[in-house]
């Protein structure tokens, strides 16, 4: 089963459960899915559903933060509990040691092929692991291993 469908077999089991937080978070991945379908006119690959739950995720985590500024707890809750809720739809993510141990290895390649800025490092490792690992974290980890 594909993860589009596995979604819509989701929102349907959520709509007989009547679980409203669950089939709201999955009606609105569904759209934003059905929206980039459209747009592409093809049928979408896996990964590219992952992309669209990646975005969503990142969505809510950004205005969790805003939530968090303005002291408005049941927001962040709220949140917190729908990006959990679309995480489960997403390959686990990579540990900061693993990230480290695999930016060091990239890092190492490029230096041997010459000099190397941050820049340079974060566009190599980005590609290397894209999705795997949250980009903060690993902006955070080249920048302290280039520097």
């Amino acid at each position: 089963m594909s993860l589009l469908q596995q979604l819509v077999s989701d929102q349907i089991a959520a709509m007989k459960a009547k679980d409203a937080q669950k089939l709201s978070v999955l009606r609105m991945v569904n759209a934003a899915v059905k929206t980039v379908q459209i747009d592409s006119d093809h049928e979408l690959s896996d990964s590219e559903v992952q992309d669209i739950i990646r975005r969503q995720v990142k969505q809510l985590t950004d205005a969790a933060a805003d939530f968090a500024t303005a002291k408005r707890d049941d927001l962040v809750e709220q949140n917190k509990a729908e990006i959990a809720l679309l995480s489960a739809y997403l390959p686990a993510q990579l540990s900061e040691a693993d990230v480290t141990v695999r930016a060091q290895q990239i890092i190492d390649g490029l230096r041997a092929a010459g000099e190397i800025n941050v820049g340079l490092a974060m566009a190599a490792v980005m590609k290397e692991l894209k999705g795997q690992a949250d980009g903060n974290m690993v902006r955070a980890v080249v920048t302290k291993l280039v520097s």
